[in-house]
């Protein structure tokens, strides 16, 4: 950044060295917008909220999570939850995730399930958590395993196994 004196700074939101990096988890956030929405679980990367994640019981369809966090991009995540770099939705019996785009609707299709290295899937919400959310994964996911569609034009997390084939390179 170019401030008015001519000197020039750098700022770093995010260390790719997790410990670097303080995370906080918060629950029932409630953001007035449009309408006062309530969301289930923010996790925040020094004070900047990176992960959503929108909970339904067990027998919901998965879709209505993902329905509601359509409404909340054309309602809400404005200022600090436009920083919002992946959703993860789950009923607890099955768990997905997701990049943040600017498209208004949610592309089913680039919605994604978690698996081990063995392309076992990892549905239930607690076993998701669990390696997903470890702080170094995390901090590789957002740091190294985001890229902007050339095509497109929009923000895509990659899937498990381009995950793990990166590993090898």
């Amino acid at each position: 950044m170019d401030r008015d004196d001519g000197s020039r700074i750098y700022l770093e939101f995010m260390s790719k060295y997790p410990e670097n990096n303080r995370y906080q988890v918060t629950n029932q956030v409630t953001v007035v917008g449009k309408y006062k929405n309530r969301y289930d679980v923010t996790i925040l990367c020094n004070g900047l909220p990176i992960v959503q994640i929108e909970l339904k019981r067990a027998g919901i369809d998965i879709k209505e999570a993902i329905n509601q966090i359509d409404r909340y991009k054309i309602h809400s995540y404005k200022g600090l939850f436009h920083f919002v770099q992946i959703f993860v939705v789950s009923n607890a019996v099955e768990t997905r995730y997701f990049a943040n785009t600017d498209s208004l609707k949610i592309l089913k299709s680039l919605t994604f399930y978690w698996t081990n290295e063995i392309n076992e899937r990892i549905n239930n919400l607690n076993d998701f958590s669990a390696v997903f959310f470890n702080q170094s994964r995390l901090s590789k996911m957002l740091n190294k395993y985001m890229v902007i569609s050339d095509t497109e034009q929009i923000l895509m997390v990659m899937r498990p196994y381009q995950i793990i084939q990166q590993k090898h390179w």
